[in-house]
């Protein structure tokens, strides 16, 4: 409890890892929870619901006994320390009257701003309609987003195309929200997949914290953690001269964490980048350009070279001030694009041409 009441004085807010689908392995044979569970040959197959999870003893969440002690267990904490969400696990390997009764529950005992936001593997905006539809989740993480930056940065994509799918990729009901990220703790960190191109990361970090729905970082993301596959992936957090343990000594890199806080900071003072209307401004196949609202601007060019755009091609009105450039850049054009680099330009009044 000192810890939530500790974050809660300093402005955080605390959302707890939750997983109701699963135990440990071996927990089948503990004889407190062994009649509640499935495992072996009790699995169900290729079920989503009944089946044993990476071959983890499955809960019976279908009981109303299991449903009962797991809401109290989950709940009932978060009832009692003054939790503020859930981040829920596995969602889709729970049915979808498991997730409205558990809503139900949430609602009653900890108050409709309570934070319900679930881990559905490769979910997109098609995916989340089920979840939405009778308010199981506020949100949800958006895979798909993960999938297209990697092909955007490693030119798999092209920018236009990228474009469009940003331009449709939250078209979700109103109140609820996709979470876009580019790493967890189940899937090898994107500096891996990048092959430490700390550049690349901060262009796709600039993306992520510039398009609607609550942006998630993992541990260890913004000092550049590049873990690769399993177990490599949930290597420990570094924490470089700071005598904690047990990353104590391990390198953190800096320059980075400075450029997640640039972003964070951005993104808490311009609402719009939060939430405002998204437009293309402009795209070809290596550079985007797109208006959030009428007050932020971002540019992305995902190329080896500098570009230098006609002003004719960029349909807004008005001085443009560049307040944050993945390149380090302290003065720019909304014209002139460094390579590999993503830029963001703020303007207090701006027009777009029809």
């Amino acid at each position: 409890m000192a810890l939530v009441d500790g974050a809660h004085e300093r402005g955080l807010k605390v959302i707890l890892d939750v997983v109701y689908n699963h135990l440990g392995y071996g927990m089948e044979n503990d004889p407190e929870f062994s009649h509640w569970l499935r495992s072996g040959e009790s699995c169900g197959g290729s079920n989503p619901v009944t089946m044993c999870l990476a071959g983890l003893p499955d809960f019976q969440t279908e009981l109303p006994e299991v449903r009962k002690y797991l809401f109290e267990a989950n709940i009932g904490l978060a009832e009692r320390v003054k939790l503020d969400g859930f981040r829920l696990d596995t969602v889709k390997h729970l049915s979808h009257d498991f997730w409205q009764e558990h809503r139900g529950e949430v609602d009653r005992r900890l108050g409709k701003d309570f934070l319900l936001l679930g881990e559905v593997w490769d979910a997109d905006r098609f995916v989340a309609r089920d979840y939405f539809a009778n308010d199981e989740m506020d949100a949800l993480f958006d895979f798909s987003f993960r999938d297209r930056v990697i092909k955007l940065v490693s030119g798999v994509y092209d920018a236009a195309k990228f474009g469009r799918y940003l331009s449709k990729r939250h078209d979700v009901a109103e109140g609820y929200f996709l979470a876009p990220f580019l790493s967890n703790h189940d899937m090898p960190m994107l500096l891996s997949m990048f092959g430490g191109d700390t550049q690349s990361l901060a262009m796709a970090a600039t993306i992520m914290m510039t398009i609607e729905g609550p942006p998630v970082i993992p541990y260890g993301e913004e000092i550049g953690r590049r873990g690769g596959v399993w177990p490599d992936n949930r290597e420990v957090m570094a924490w470089g001269e700071r005598d904690i343990l047990p990353g104590a000594g391990l390198a953190r890199n800096e320059e980075l964490r400075q450029v997640f806080m640039d972003l964070i900071a951005l993104r808490k003072e311009r609402a719009s980048l939060r939430g405002g209307e998204f437009e293309v401004i402009y795209s070809d196949e290596n550079v985007l350009i797109y208006g959030r609202g009428e007050d932020a601007l971002v540019a992305i060019n995902r190329s080896d070279r500098l570009v230098t755009l006609s002003l004719e091609d960029i349909p807004v009105e008005s001085l443009w001030s560049l307040v944050f450039s993945s390149v380090g850049r302290e003065a720019g054009e909304i014209a002139v694009l460094p390579a590999r680099s993503a830029q963001i330009f703020f303007n207090t009044f701006a027009t777009y041409d029809d």
